[in-house]
This record gives structure tokens, C-alpha cells and sequence, in this order.
């Protein structure tokens, strides 16, 4: 599989008192105007860690979702790591939601989807935010002004990660969208973040949560 060189960028995490574990990937760009790509060096730890603690930490997520760790893969031309990746911990206690008001079901999870300007591969990426708190409207959605609220929350979110990759001169790391199509893959930048209204589901976050039963007794007919 070949692809364009990039950064991936792994939040990982947990559903507190359960088995669930969570994670989401964003693609960032590593290409200097001049000279070699960005390395793991070029990568500001704290500025990611910081990035994370103020979207994972808002109200937006409910309080049982941790955020626990953090990893770079830099990904090469082959679509494979180069040398280990930088696995950095979010502290003994990680950085978790503050939002009490609503739980969700572990594998519910809001898309936001990740658009490129040109049709054909990479035109479209997505992540996917675990952990909401946010409830949903009378028609089962979520509202406009909550949705509108966690865009710009997003937004500021991976907007904050690029700026934590330090890049030469005034050039700025772009979010990415990555395809494996064609001889050498495909990349666009990122052009907008657009996020739905209705709730999406992740089938793999229930595979660890073990259903218990409450029973009734023999029932007298």
C-alpha cells in the first residue's frame, strides 16, 4: 500500500469502570517547503497534550470518558511506521470529561467528518468523538446550537494539534485526508470539518461490556 508521507495522530482512552476501551486518529501533513520531512522531533509534545486536555476535558464528554494517551505514527511512503512511534501519557489520571448530565451507550459516538475540496479519493476523513454528553433534541437529535457548539470546539481542537507541529518557516502542518488509491495513494487537505446531527454507533465498543440479567421469579399465571 503506498500512500503520501504524513503524522498520524492517535487519541486513546478508556470508559471508566468498564472494559471499553476508545480511540480516534487525525492525519496531519509533514512536508517542509525545503529540505526533509518532519520527524517525530518536530512534533511539541506539550502543545498536543495540551490540545487534548482542553477538548477531552470539556463538557462535552461526559465524565466517564478518559482520555489516557496519546501517539505519533510517522507514516512513509509505504503506509507503514517509521522506526517506533511517540506514545505520550496523559498523567496519572488522564484527562476526563466534565460533563455529569447524560451517558450514552459505549458504542454510540458522534462523526465528524473531515472534507476535502476536490472530488475522488481523500476527498472525505472522519473521527469519531466517544463519550457524549450531550442529549439529544425532541426529534432525536442533537440540537443545532449543541451541534454548532461541538464544531467549534472540534475545530479549535485540531486546529491547536497543528499548530503543535513545528514546521519550517511560517509553513503550517494541514489536517489531511489519506487514500490508498492509485500508484502512490492520494492526499487532500482538509477544507472544513462538518458534523451531523444524528448519533453514530461503533459495534466494537460493546464487545467488552458483559450484559448481567436481572430475573423475575416463576411468574404465577
Amino acid at each position: 500500500m503506498a500512500v503520501p508521507t504524513h503524522f498520524k495522530i492517535v487519541v486513546r482512552g478508556v470508559f471508566l469502570n468498564t472494559p471499553e476501551e476508545w480511540s480516534f486518529s487525525l492525519k496531519y501533513s509533514r512536508d517542509n517547503p525545503a529540505g526533509a520531512d518532519a520527524t517525530y522531533t518536530d512534533i511539541v509534545q506539550q502543545g498536543v497534550s495540551d490540545a487534548i486536555a482542553t477538548f477531552m476535558g470539556s463538557s462535552t464528554f461526559n465524565t466517564g470518558t478518559r482520555a489516557t494517551e496519546w501517539r505519533a505514527y510517522q507514516i512513509g511512503t509505504d503506509g507503514l511506521t517509521e522506526g517506533n512511534p511517540l506514545q505520550v501519557s496523559l498523567g496519572v489520571n488522564g484527562v476526563t470529561g466534565t460533563g455529569a448530565n447524560n451517558k450514552m451507550p459505549t458504542d454510540t459516538a458522534w462523526c465528524v467528518t473531515t472534507e476535502g475540496a476536490d472530488r475522488g479519493p481523500a476527498r472525505f476523513g472522519r473521527f469519531y468523538l466517544p463519550g457524549i454528553n450531550v442529549g439529544l433534541a425532541n426529534d432525536f437529535r442533537y440540537s443545532v446550537s449543541d451541534t454548532q457548539a461541538t464544531m467549534q470546539l472540534a475545530l479549535d481542537f485540531v486546529k491547536e494539534v497543528s499548530d503543535a507541529i513545528d514546521l519550517e518557516g511560517l509553513q503550517s502542518s494541514e489536517m489531511l485526508n489519506i487514500s490508498a488509491v492509485g500508484a502512490a495513494g492520494a492526499r487532500q487537505t482538509v477544507r472544513n470539518l462538518r458534523l451531523g446531527r444524528v448519533p453514530d454507533r461503533i459495534e466494537r465498543r460493546r464487545r467488552q461490556l458483559l450484559e448481567d440479567y436481572e430475573v423475575t421469579g416463576t411468574i404465577d399465571w
